[in-house]
């Protein structure tokens, strides 16, 4: 609020930049060893091989659900130097950096 206070309206990029700032913060929490954005509506998340995961099925759980809630398909995948890796394709590329915010915000919240 302080920028727009100050700068007027944030340009799209820029608040996408802070957003995807947040989101490495939760990545290295969560122990997430890539996050790439593919086409503004597709986005590749890779898991690491030293992560604790207890529950992977609730881990499974959050990213299937918000996929029902948002729109789009879920792929797992093995990757070669990662323990599990997930593509997720979303309907729509508008504000898909805050959708995989607050995906992210979820996963660190929820203990999987």
């Amino acid at each position: 609020e302080e920028l727009k206070d100050r700068y007027g309206l944030i340009p799209v990029l820029v608040k996408n930049l802070f957003i995807y700032s947040s989101m490495l913060i939760f990545c290295a929490k969560i122990g997430i060893t890539r996050l790439v954005e593919k086409a503004g509506c597709s986005w590749t998340i890779c898991f690491s091989a030293e992560g604790n995961y207890n529950k992977p099925e609730k881990l499974v759980l959050i990213l299937s659900e918000f996929v029902e809630s948002v729109g789009g398909g879920i792929k797992f995948f093995k990757p070669k130097d990662d323990s599990f890796g997930v593509r997720i394709s979303l309907k729509s590329n508008k504000d898909n950096y805050s959708l995989i915010l607050r995906l992210l915000d979820k996963l660190n919240a929820s203990n999987f």
